[in-house]
């Protein structure tokens, strides 16, 4: 998991390993289920556009549709394109505040935020 802000630091790691969490920040720890008060997972939706495929994909679908409906299909190719351009990634963030007071923000998969909650709710991983 990929440290992402906290006490520990803007970057680093972070894994979870014989029911512990093990901290490689800008300082080295580990928490076992009984040092972490609690965890936070949230997921987050990036929206984006990829100006590249806008361009290319734009030049060639305006090409195709301008073949069979001349200047208007250059317009709806374009506008296909620049719509089809939109896209969204998703990513877990979870905080985590400790019992002595340290907080961390980890950016884990899918698998990693449900161990991190299983960490807290059940005491192991």
């Amino acid at each position: 998991m990929k440290i992402i802000g906290g006490s520990f630091g803007p970057s680093g790691k972070a894994q979870l390993r014989n029911g512990k969490l093990e901290v490689m920040g800008l300082k080295n720890a580990k928490y076992g289920p009984d040092e972490v008060e609690s965890v936070n997972v949230r997921q987050e939706v990036n929206r984006r556009f990829g100006v590249i495929g806008a361009i290319f994909g734009g030049l060639i679908l305006a090409f195709l549709f301008g073949l069979f409906m001349g200047p208007f299909g250059w317009l709806v190719g374009f506008g296909l394109a620049i719509a089809g351009s939109f896209y969204s990634d998703k990513r877990f963030i979870a905080d985590l505040e400790m019992t002595d007071g340290a907080s961390l923000t980890l950016q884990p998969d899918r698998k990693a935020a449900r161990q991190l909650v299983y960490l807290k709710d059940n005491g192991s991983s």
